[in-house]
């Protein structure tokens, strides 16, 4: 598969250089954002402290994360972990 894509790839990189300069911070992007968030989470759910959790929790459910996410999501497509909504009565 990848080597059908090898053309593909050659002929943007020599025309459309901000092609592959895209896709490379996408990719960098991905892999530091996801590591980040990952060994965060770990982190605080590892610690036997309550105060972290309900801070992360209150970040997590503000709405700049909310923003921070969709356009994380929207541009880099990087999934960022998700609260779901409390239940409405």
């Amino acid at each position: 598969m990848i080597e059908n894509l090898a053309p593909l790839w050659n002929a943007l990189s020599g025309h459309q250089d901000w092609i592959v300069a895209a896709f490379t911070w996408i990719g960098v992007a991905r892999v530091i954002f996801k590591v980040l968030f990952s060994m965060l989470g770990d982190l605080v759910k590892k610690t036997p402290s309550d105060r972290d959790d309900a801070f992360v929790d209150g970040l997590m459910r503000s709405n700049i994360y909310a923003a921070i996410a969709f356009l994380l999501d929207w541009i880099l497509s990087i999934k960022l972990p998700q609260v779901e909504a409390p239940a409405r009565r």
